[in-house]
């Protein structure tokens, strides 16, 4: 049977029967063709087929338009926090760190010093285990000088601390303050019948700026200023710094005192400044002095000129005793003089200063009367119950 065969067959499925009032059956052969007979029977050796089995399948149709997309889902509930996780071993303990003490009393590497005869202190790296300075024994040390002991510090003999700051002369270089607020000023120069007024005195500090001074350096009293035109002022007193971990004790002298002299030299240098600190303890049985110098008197050229003022010294420790005795007084201001002979003339230099202020210079009257000068004031003796270690 042809395509159009089938074809007609399909067509009188969904359309409904023809004309003819007989239907028609569809009849396959032997052979396996098929024959479309009038009447309801096919003939013999000839099988009916239903008209169902000869549809062909539907072609597909076009792609529908993609549907609403449905609402989200509801997100899920987090996740319950995961157990934690069993700690590490601890770390390996790291190498213990070098005692930072060190810096402020030294390891001891210059070993144990006993001084047992006069002598200039000259050694370049001052640490030491014990400084012991015996009886009867002079000690020079340059202004400036840190002692560092991991032991003991110890003296019995004395100890003379150099001057530091350098002395000022009219028309030439100003005298060095030291660790002073101010320096001294010079004396006026002019002839005969001029009042020529003398130079005012260093300004010192108070105590309590006094107490923040730990590292004085090799400048520590002020120098005093000059009177006349070649004629130049004292120099003041120096500094000494001793830092004993096993403690500091002093049974003999120390002196750190500004240079003076009522006989020539301008005004007076202030006196210096003295600091001994342990954190074991500070001993004072013995003398500490930290004085100002003497100003210059007036003589045939000059008016008379102030004196220095007077040092520092600082004891600082957990254990404080001292029985002894600790001078920071201010120098003498140089006396007057009834009459200035000469002529160019000049007012007397002041003094330096240090804890305490200088002195003033004397003025020269206009009939060549010059009158006593200043004298210095008195510096600071401080205590400091404490332990050293944080301050340095």
């Amino acid at each position: 049977m042809t395509k159009d065969i089938v074809a007609l067959l399909l067509a009188t499925m969904v359309m409904g029967p023809a004309a003819p009032s007989d239907a028609a059956v569809v009849c396959r052969r032997k052979s396996g063709a098929l024959l479309m007979r009038e009447g309801a029977a096919c003939r013999r050796r000839e099988t009916v087929v239903a008209l169902t089995a000869l549809a062909a399948p539907g072609r597909d149709g076009a792609t529908g338009a993609p549907g609403t997309p449905g609402p989200p889902g509801t997100p899920g509930s987090p996740g319950a926090p995961g157990a934690a996780g069993t700690p590490g071993p601890p770390g390996t303990a790291g190498s213990a760190g070098a005692d930072g003490q060190l810096r402020i009393y030294g390891d001891g590497s210059a070993g144990s010093r006993t001084v047992s005869a006069d002598m200039s202190l000259a050694d370049d790296v001052p640490l030491y285990g014990d400084f012991v300075v015996e009886p009867g024994v002079t000690l020079e040390i340059a202004s400036g000088t840190v002692i560092r002991c991991s032991g003991t510090f110890r003296n019995a003999g004395v100890v003379v601390v150099g001057t530091g700051a350098a002395s000022g002369g009219v028309g030439g270089t100003p005298p060095h303050p030291g660790v002073s607020r101010g320096a001294p000023g010079p004396g006026a120069v002019g002839e005969s019948g001029s009042f020529l007024a003398g130079g005012g005195g260093g300004v010192g500090l108070t105590a309590a700026q006094a107490r923040t001074l730990l590292a004085p350096g090799v400048v520590a009293g002020g120098a005093g200023a000059g009177a006349a035109i070649d004629r130049r002022g004292h120099a003041g007193g120096g500094s000494l710094v001793v830092l004993a971990r096993g403690g500091a004790i002093n049974d003999g002298a120390i002196r750190a005192d500004g240079a003076g002299n009522a006989a020539t030299g301008g005004g007076g240098g202030a006196g210096g400044v003295v600091i001994l600190a342990s954190p074991a303890r500070v001993e004072n049985a013995g003398t500490i002095s930290a004085t100002g110098g003497a100003g210059e008197s007036a003589d045939e050229d000059e008016g008379a000129n102030g004196g220095g003022g007077g040092g520092i010294v600082h004891l600082i420790g957990p254990v404080l005793a001292s029985t002894g005795t600790i001078d920071v007084s201010g120098g003498a201001g140089g006396a007057g003089s009834a009459m200035i002979p000469l002529t160019p003339r000049s007012g007397g230099g002041g003094g330096g200063a240090c804890g305490g202020d200088g002195g003033g210079g004397g003025s020269v009257e206009r009939t060549g009367q010059a009158p006593a000068a200043g004298a210095g004031r008195d510096g600071h003796v401080l205590v400091m119950l404490a332990d050293p270690a944080p301050l340095f």
